[in-house]
């Protein structure tokens, strides 16, 4: 179970807060992750981003600390009922714990369905190196 809060900094630069236990080995997290987009999707293109964050876990009986970074492609789809926003990425990743510095990535890809008043992302990621395979989903509100 998680908690998130989404705020719109700018113009394509979008930052997220979030704190929640986990299952398994994870028993907590609080991390926030950026997205900057450098590259809008208009006219019928792939927009370009940036993803950027920090996170921190505490499994079982000790902590690590991750950064991340990497590209990610999305795409607004109109013509639907509901809009959707369809996301692929790549971010590296940087972990310390116990001392020691290990690295990954995830290959990210997602949708959000894009409501007025809603929102509704599902995504999953496949765990590359030390880092962890994961699905999730969610109801999102906007205030």
């Amino acid at each position: 179970i998680e908690a998130r809060a989404k705020y719109g900094v700018a113009s394509g630069f979008n930052s997220e807060a979030y704190i929640g236990n986990g299952s398994n080995h994870r028993r907590f997290r609080l991390g926030e992750t950026n997205t900057f987009s450098i590259y809008p999707d208009a006219d019928g293109q792939l927009g370009v981003a940036i993803v950027f964050g920090a996170l921190y876990l505490h499994r079982e009986d000790n902590g690590a600390f991750q950064i991340h970074a990497g590209p990610m492609i999305h795409k607004k789809i109109n013509d639907w009922t509901i809009p959707i926003i369809l996301y692929a990425g790549l971010p590296l990743a940087l972990e310390l714990s116990d001392g020691r510095y290990y690295s990954g990535s995830t290959i990210t890809l997602g949708g959000i369905l894009d409501w007025p008043v809603f929102e509704f992302p599902i995504e999953v990621g496949l765990g590359l190196g030390r880092m962890e395979s994961y699905a999730a989903g969610g109801v999102m509100v906007r205030f």
